[in-house]
């Protein structure tokens, strides 16, 4: 029991209209937050590589990478190719002086006094 004026489709596509706005709205809410998070974590982020006393870790220089890889900027993509530097050095160091790191020719772990 219908009525005869009544327009489903109409319904619908203002429903979807009414998300998809208010899906901009929240991304753009999202956005003013999130840049400026962003950006003072890339500015904490260079203080911490320029400090020699900082021993930052290379998995945690790459997880901030890619958060700062979200909303990208001109530093950025040299942050992305100093972290790939790092990782290559520590992949091509990791037999040297490290016996955690020594592995057989097939990858399983070599125990001391073997």
């Amino acid at each position: 029991m219908t009525d005869k004026n009544f327009d489903f489709d109409k319904v619908v596509q203002d429903m979807a209209s009414s998300y998809a706005e208010i899906m901009k709205v929240g991304m753009a809410a999202g956005e003013q937050k999130f840049v400026p998070a962003i950006r003072a974590l890339e500015q904490a982020f260079f203080s911490a590589l320029i400090d020699p006393e900082t021993n930052m870790k290379t998995a945690l220089q790459v997880a901030i990478c890619h958060v700062l890889a979200l909303a990208p900027s001109p530093i950025t993509s040299k942050v992305q190719e100093y972290a790939d530097v790092k990782i290559k050095r520590d992949q091509l160091a990791r037999h040297e002086g490290r016996a955690d790191h020594d592995t057989t020719t097939f990858g399983t772990r070599l125990y001391p006094g073997a």
